[in-house]
């Protein structure tokens, strides 16, 4: 929960694959990302830091340490807002947005060409 400006950092993710080496990202307002996880097996561990104006749960700027399962998307970190997230008025930021979010999810087939 929280709001904020488009590239100011969100979130920091820690997640651990069982068996794996751990990833750390970044993540700013707005982003939309995916590892890929798949279901079955041991779940992976995780530590998500938000910023100190977002609150996952623990309270704003709170870690939380938790467990994930995979699926058949993988894990989707998205970092858009809980209430209806602000799509950009302007045409050309609009589809830049738009296709940052249909990429990081995969949602169509890439055209080749």
């Amino acid at each position: 929960v929280g709001e904020g400006k488009p590239g100011k950092q969100c979130l920091e993710v820690e997640i651990q694959l069982p068996g794996e080496a751990p990833i750390h990202a970044k993540l700013d307002y707005g982003d939309v990302r995916v590892f890929p996880f798949e279901f079955g097996g041991e779940n992976a561990k995780a530590v998500l830091k938000p910023a100190r104006h977002f609150d996952l749960g623990a309270g704003p700027g709170k870690a939380v340490e938790t467990e994930l399962e995979g699926g058949t998307t993988g894990i989707i970190v998205d970092c858009r807002g809980r209430r209806p997230f602000v799509i950009p008025e302007a045409p050309q930021e609009r589809v830049e947005w738009l296709g940052r979010w249909t990429d990081a999810l995969d949602a169509y087939p890439k055209m080749e060409g």
